[in-house]
């Protein structure tokens, strides 16, 4: 069964995002969502672990609020990687419907 064509892209912003940041990873869009998000969450841990300065970049580079990040953080809800995870899905979805929105014009 192929991925959802919204995980592809999702993928390839991110990659996009990754390389401009100076962040070395990739994530693969030929796999499910969970899967998807599950390699990101590692990846980010990794950078928390290691490259703190490259998470900030990326944090820049997709435009994660850091007012958003640190109410959900301060929520507890799960850990800060799944925190940072889930924004920065949240906000690379946002560029792609926005794309998608603004292509039609």
């Amino acid at each position: 069964m192929a991925p959802p064509p919204d995980i592809r892209a999702m993928a390839d912003q991110l990659n996009k995002d990754f390389d401009r940041a100076g962040v070395k990873a990739h994530v693969s869009g030929n796999i499910s969502s969970t899967d998807f998000a599950n390699e990101l969450l590692g990846i980010i841990h990794q950078c928390i672990a290691g490259k703190p300065d490259a998470l900030q970049n990326l944090l820049y580079v997709v435009d994660v609020s850091e007012i958003a990040l640190g109410k959900l953080i301060a929520a507890q809800k799960g850990t800060p990687e799944e925190a940072i995870t889930w924004l920065i899905l949240k906000r690379t979805w946002e560029k792609i419907e926005s794309r998608k929105k603004f292509a039609k014009f």
